[in-house]
């Protein structure tokens, strides 16, 4: 189904839908931040969106070297961002983080996706956000948002939050819904209330601002805060979440399909 059949149809459902949908479906608002990854096939995603976090050595005990390959990061010419994860056969993996660190944040609002995964032992896709101040003062101090995690063991989605309790250990948060190999939007709504976490316009979890002390709730829209969120897009291979290595089973590349990525305040 193309894409724009998809979203009119999405639309009249969401219209149609009193219960558990998020926000004004049927408004379309203006966004801070859009990439619907309409470039050329082959071609690296938008420079002035997206940068890149490079090399191995992840502190969560990833196998993967991330790169700015093409072999690992592309537009498929079909409006979709491709993150590949390869492999060599003898133990070595290669993927890609693409990140709008430095190019694109912001203070609390609203963030959405619309991904296709293949749910994979060892494969470990996600769709998250990071505090701006991350490099001046570390993590979890900057706060994190995982809208969405599939740690390869089964079809669910996984969303998280992630700050520090008062004694400075890491606090968090987490919410879960039944997933499968499909297109969805994966979507996080930040405001002084909390973090709301829907999929395709449904909550499914809800942190609320007074799950952590007040000093540590650096998401907004108030102060303190992180200097804005930025957004990530990745396919770990391995590591503390997901199975490590990966079985022979699992099939490569291992991919991430990514529809558009889009921010409103």
């Amino acid at each position: 189904m193309k894409r724009r059949q998809f979203l009119a149809g999405t639309a009249l459902a969401l219209a149609a839908t009193a219960a558990n949908v998020i926000g004004d479906e049927e408004k379309v608002p203006e966004y801070t931040f859009n990439d619907d990854f309409d470039g050329l096939k082959g071609a690296l995603p938008d420079p002035a969106k997206w940068t890149y976090d490079l090399g191995g050595n992840q502190p969560s005990n990833e196998l993967e070297v991330y790169t700015d390959s093409p072999n690992n990061v592309y537009q498929d010419g079909d409006s979709n961002l491709v993150i590949a994860a390869t492999a060599d056969g003898a133990g070595h993996y290669w993927s890609a983080r693409v990140k709008t660190d430095g190019l694109f944040s912001q203070i609390a609002g609203h963030f959405e996706a619309r991904i296709k995964l293949t749910p994979q032992l060892g494969i470990w896709p996600a769709f998250w956000l990071l505090g701006q101040d991350m490099g001046q003062k570390g993590w979890p101090t900057c706060g994190e948002i995982d809208i969405l995690e599939n740690f390869g063991y089964t079809d669910v989605f996984s969303s998280s939050v992630y700050t520090k309790d008062a004694s400075g250990a890491t606090d968090g948060f987490g919410a879960s819904i039944a997933g499968d190999g499909n297109w969805h939007i994966h979507r996080c709504d930040v405001d002084a209330e909390g973090i709301t976490f829907s999929l395709d316009g449904y909550e499914y979890g809800h942190c609320p601002a007074t799950f952590c002390p007040s000093a540590s709730w650096v998401f907004g829209p108030g102060e303190p805060n992180n200097g804005g969120l930025f957004i990530l897009l990745n396919v770990a291979v391995g590591g503390n979440s997901s199975q490590s290595p990966p079985p022979a089973t699992t099939k490569f590349p291992a991919t991430m399909l990514v529809d558009f990525v889009r921010a409103w305040q």
